[in-house]
């Protein structure tokens, strides 16, 4: 069964997710993931697979590192804006990015089951009809040994965000669906940890580790720009710490997963 992407990023939206990058809020989901992920990457040249990869954020970083990275993303105008962030690289990392439009489906189609050293998803499955099946068209596209990077909204964060805000509302349809309206004005899943781990699990990948990503700073809507360097590396410490310890993981916005197949 395929599962189709729900409210594709289009227009002013596309470029209001690419500004979030700029935030503190954003800052602090790039530098984290960014973290967890350069133990698994490793110095050899990978071939990597961005689902949802949006305006290349992730993938600029992974082609610097020497890597090869294929963004598939359904909306045009996130295809845009990848592409223009591209053409203002160097020629020699601008080479290892490839930008195609469509899903991870659409990869399968085209016959890379088992071709990616790793696949990431960030911000994706919580925008999909149907997460399970969407999770497991990613694993299909894993060689053997290969890793997913899986970046997920977290309930017990969203559920604390929402009651802060006083929307009721919307704490009572996390609490009946598991769903709510982010800030976006999208319609997303809120995911528990066991049933992330859940997915993984029934795939047969075995998870190396999760952590969890913005805790402490969810409410930070400055721009990166206006904190010192010092406030920053002060900012991340405090996230890494709460993100990786047992008591509090699970209280991140999104929740990062890291499983091998």
């Amino acid at each position: 069964m395929k599962a189709r992407t729900e409210n594709a990023f289009t227009g002013k939206t596309a470029q209001k997710f690419a500004d979030y990058a700029d935030t503190v809020r954003g800052f602090i989901r790039y530098q984290l993931v960014q973290q967890n992920l350069r133990a698994v990457l490793g110095d050899k040249p990978l071939n990597i697979a961005d689902i949802g990869g949006g305006a290349a954020i992730d993938a600029v970083w992974l082609a610097e590192l020497g890597h090869s990275v294929t963004i598939v993303e359904p909306a045009a105008d996130q295809i845009a804006l990848a592409q223009e962030k591209v053409a203002q690289l160097e020629p020699d990392i601008a080479t290892r990015i490839m930008a195609v439009q469509g899903t991870a489906e659409t990869l399968l189609a085209d016959g890379k089951a088992d071709s990616y050293d790793v696949v990431l998803s960030h911000g994706v499955a919580m925008y999909t009809d149907d997460p399970e099946a969407f999770i497991t068209s990613l694993s299909q596209l894993l060689k053997p040994a290969g890793t997913l990077s899986l970046l997920e909204k977290g309930w017990a964060g969203a559920y604390s965000r929402v009651v802060a805000e006083q929307d009721y509302s919307a704490a009572n349809q996390l609490r009946r669906e598991d769903k709510f309206t982010n800030h976006m004005g999208k319609l997303v899943w809120a995911f528990r940890p066991e049933t992330l781990q859940g997915y993984l699990t029934g795939l047969g990948l075995r998870n190396l580790e999760w952590k969890g990503v913005r805790i402490a700073h969810d409410a930070d809507y400055r721009l990166t720009i206006e904190l010192s360097e010092a406030e920053q590396e002060s900012v991340l410490a405090v996230e890494q710490a709460l993100g990786a310890a047992h008591e509090t993981r699970g209280m991140g916005q999104m929740l990062h997963f890291i499983a091998q197949k």
